[in-house]
């Protein structure tokens, strides 16, 4: 069986604000089996020479064709706050949050819908040119909503990483 299917997309930036810069894609494909549609949204802006808010929401769309077949939605929207010690370069840090949501119909016995939360939070600090020292702690509360049954759980995550740059070309860690 052939599924021959098409693709178009288009891309655009706005780098016109030395502060700020906006970012849009949208993409369709077209095919026997289904059409999908994808956006992707983005927005910085540089608060000062240390600081940028970010922000960006992905939607993607299959509108599936069979009669067996449900659609299928996902929608991920993340905001972040990036801080960068910018005379001495010696800290970053970027913060996020991202919310996810899922309608999944594409099997219609075992539809799904699906909710996350996820916080986090990602520091290099390098006390040395050659030294960074790494780390990062998240948080994802998630909600399934599955054959009128719903569970939810609460997942964490600590890590630490050290780096040291032997030289150009090779670190170890």
């Amino acid at each position: 069986t052939s599924n021959d299917a098409t693709a178009l997309s288009f891309g655009l930036e706005y780098l016109v604000h030395e502060n700020w810069k906006a970012t849009t894609r949208l993409e369709g494909r077209r095919s026997d089996t289904s059409d999908t549609l994808i956006n992707t949204l983005g927005y910085a802006y540089k608060l000062s020479d240390d600081s940028t808010v970010l922000t960006k929401n992905t939607l993607n769309f299959v509108d599936n064709k069979a009669a067996d077949q449900g659609d299928h939605l996902r929608n991920r929207f993340q905001i972040g706050y990036a801080w960068r010690d910018y005379d001495q370069n010696k800290l970053d840090i970027l913060s996020k949050i991202e919310y996810y949501y899922e309608n999944n119909a594409t099997d219609l016995e075992t539809e799904f819908k699906r909710e996350a939360y996820v916080t986090s939070i990602h520091t290099n600090y390098h006390p040395q040119r050659r030294l960074t020292l790494s780390g990062q702690y998240a948080a994802k509360w998630s909600e399934l909503h599955e054959d009128h049954i719903t569970s939810n759980a609460l997942t964490q995550l600590f890590s630490g990483r050290v780096i040291y740059d032997i030289n150009e070309r090779w670190d170890m860690s």
